[in-house]
């Protein structure tokens, strides 16, 4: 507030509750008393106008309450002594702001790398607990950046829960770190399709295996299901036929045996399965994969059953 502002508002305030005062010591009729309120309320309002104005200007509080009850029942002589005050305190504060030394912070010596999050050194079952459980929804947003550290395959669905959360930011943040996980799968397709067609033909049988790898990774990381799933299944196996023309491998034998459980083929991942061993593949990796082939048979089996069970009509079964 400028100086000359100050003073104008100060002395509308003066001539406002003089003239009030003139009026009400001379006259009690209505219409004096009545003109004599609205004047002292206009003066109430220059006054506070004038003291607010003043504080922020001596760079402390507005005073509106303190400054409506002065002005309201001490007329001039309240405002005036109130302005005193915060002049005063004005002062005293810019004499201790003054004789304080300057103070100087240390700041600690830091690496150049950029520390790692406390949250990506969570387990799957820690992350997956803090998703479902933690209040805060901070504490969700650092799992949800914790799942950088898993393999697709498990941090697909950990992802695709927090796509859930009742929070906004961690939904988005999941569904970002969704799309980039799939923008980074399907790069590697187009890449390796890209060179396959420029490569010659002792090059194809590696981007071929290369390519049957690069399918797999979609379905393993379930970045596709469905429709989507079975095609990247069927083009991968299309790959690994192409680069048998390469002799024969325990890896390519192993991978497809792998795509063949996971379309739930488990006599044609066996045969894959003997090959790959026959081809110098350890028992201890491939010893697995045979026991999710019998799985799947036992799980087909009892399906069958339950659907002969169910077809039967139980006057045949009970004769």
């Amino acid at each position: 507030m400028t100086r000359a502002r100050g003073i104008s508002l100060a002395v509308s305030a003066a001539a406002a509750e003089a003239v009030a005062a003139l009026l009400i010591a001379h006259t009690l009729a209505p219409a004096g008393v009545a003109v004599a309120l609205l004047l002292h309320a206009v003066g109430v309002l220059a006054t506070v106008r004038w003291l607010d104005r003043a504080a922020m200007g001596l760079g402390l509080s507005p005073l509106t309450p303190l400054a409506v009850v002065t002005a309201a029942f001490l007329p001039v002589v309240g405002p005036t002594g109130l302005a005193l005050l915060l002049r005063s305190a004005a002062r005293a504060a810019r004499r201790a702001g003054a004789q304080l030394p300057p103070t100087i912070t240390l700041l600690p010596s830091l690496s150049a790398a950029v520390p790692e999050a406390t949250g990506e050194t969570l387990g799957m079952g820690a992350i997956a607990a803090r998703l479902r459980f933690a209040p805060e929804s901070d504490t969700r947003v650092r799992a949800v950046l914790a799942t950088r550290r898993l393999d697709g395959a498990r941090a697909v669905p950990l992802l695709r829960e927090a796509l859930r959360d009742r929070q906004e930011d961690v939904r988005l943040l999941a569904y970002a770190m969704i799309e980039d996980r799939e923008r980074h799968a399907d790069a590697t397709v187009r890449a390796l399709q890209a060179a396959l067609a420029a490569a010659p033909a002792s090059r194809q049988a590696a981007l071929h295996d290369r390519l049957g790898n690069a399918y797999w990774e979609l379905c393993y990381q379930e970045l596709v299901a469905g429709e989507l799933e079975s095609f990247a299944l069927g083009r991968a196996l299309e790959h690994l036929d192409a680069a048998a023309a390469g002799g024969p491998s325990a890896g390519r034998w192993l991978l497809r045996a792998r795509l063949l459980l996971r379309r739930g083929d488990a006599a044609a991942a066996r045969l894959a399965l003997d090959e790959s061993r026959r081809a110098g593949m350890p028992a201890r990796t491939i010893d697995p994969y045979f026991a999710e082939a019998d799985f799947i048979d036992r799980f087909i089996d009892r399906s069958a059953a339950r659907s002969l069970d169910h077809s039967l009509d139980p006057r045949e079964v009970r004769a």
